[in-house]
């Protein structure tokens, strides 16, 4: 018997078919903050990497093992026929967000799903959907913009990476129900490489001007010190092995379509034994940064909030712009290890996996 299809499926009771298709369901996605990967397309937005039928036709748009989103999670659902995309659309209240959006909050309560950030702090968090078009056919991905991590991978976007326009790159989505209103991404990210502490520039206007990933990273941060936008910039690692103190908390998490990643400090990054370094090549990196950068992005950071922040919005001086304090590590759960730098170390000599946790 062929396991893979149910012929008789469109016979069955409406109501078992909707039970079935809803059993599908990954409540997660709404629930847990996720990852998605893209690159930036010839007009100057974010383009989803997707995955197996739903990969776009252009080479650099598809996505790899590696890159697989969690918005890919219900394509399926999306794609499969109209009573599937009726029971998706019901799961992330497409209607009551569209209710909400079309009336406004004075006359529609908000739907029931909360962002909850800060114990009692709730913050009102809409879908947004990424349509990706094959031919004459389009599938639907959700995401939400205002809690989710998008991450530019180097590896499918180097030439998109310099543009004299690149405060013009919109990091912003649709709603999910409507084309005419959009919602700004506020967690961008880059996938870090290693291979970024090679021939590292000494003056940061030379790091700037690099048509590289590293390059795009130091004039992104460039934009925030000017505060030409509040977005959060994140560097993922996927290979650095970490390890935090005893009853320290890590966090936010966050989750692709295949693993699960935190937020940790750069301090909680460990270096490979191997190579004599007393520090991670993430951590080397942003080091390296912040010493080539902070004075200039201070500067500007200064600059900025004089020309820009009413009188009085500051109770006391603007702390400097430090590298460090703005650009947030993300890494993989299971890339971390017991026992910090001796339990690596153990670890190694005995030729077993590293323990994770």
């Amino acid at each position: 018997m062929d396991f893979c299809n149910f012929h008789p499926f469109p016979r069955l009771p409406t109501e078992l078919r909707v039970q079935i298709w809803e059993t599908c369901l990954r409540p997660s996605q709404r629930h847990r903050p996720g990852l998605h990967y893209c690159t930036i397309g010839n007009d100057r937005r974010l383009v989803p990497l997707s995955w197996g039928k739903f990969t776009r036709l252009e080479k650099h748009s598809r996505a790899s093992p590696d890159h697989r989103s969690a918005c890919l999670w219900h394509a399926g659902l999306w794609a499969a026929c109209k009573e599937s995309r009726s029971v998706i659309m019901e799961h992330y209240q497409l209607k009551e967000w569209n209710e909400y959006l079309e009336i406004g909050p004075p006359k529609r309560s908000v739907p029931e799903y909360y962002y909850a950030d800060g114990g009692s702090r709730k913050e009102i968090l809409p879908p947004s959907m990424i349509t990706v078009r094959e031919g004459h056919n389009e599938s639907y991905l959700t995401v939400y913009p205002t809690r989710d991590i998008f991450c530019v991978t180097s590896d499918s976007c180097e030439s998109a990476f310099w543009s004299g326009e690149r405060r013009n790159i919109n990091h912003s989505l649709h709603y999910a129900t409507t084309t005419s209103r959009s919602l700004g991404v506020q967690n961008f990210a880059v996938e870090f490489d290693p291979s970024w502490n090679r021939f590292f520039p000494d003056k940061i206007y030379t790091l700037k001007e690099e048509r590289s990933a590293r390059g795009y990273l130091a004039r992104m941060l460039e934009d925030l010190a000017g505060c030409l936008f509040w977005t959060k910039l994140w560097l993922i690692d996927k290979h650095v092995r970490w390890s935090a103190s005893p009853g320290k908390e890590v966090g936010p998490v966050f989750y692709d379509y295949d693993c699960e990643y935190v937020q940790i400090d750069v301090s909680d990054t460990l270096p490979d034994p191997n190579s004599g370094a007393n520090e991670s090549p993430v951590a080397c990196f942003i080091r390296r940064l912040g010493e080539l950068g902070d004075r200039d992005y201070t500067g500007r950071y200064m600059l900025a909030v004089d020309d820009e922040a009413d009188p009085g919005f500051w109770a006391e001086e603007p702390s400097p712009f430090l590298v460090k304090e703005w650009v947030r590590i993300l890494v993989r759960r299971d890339n971390q290890v017991t026992g910090g730098i001796d339990g690596l170390i153990q670890s190694m000599s005995s030729g077993r996996d590293i323990e994770s946790t």
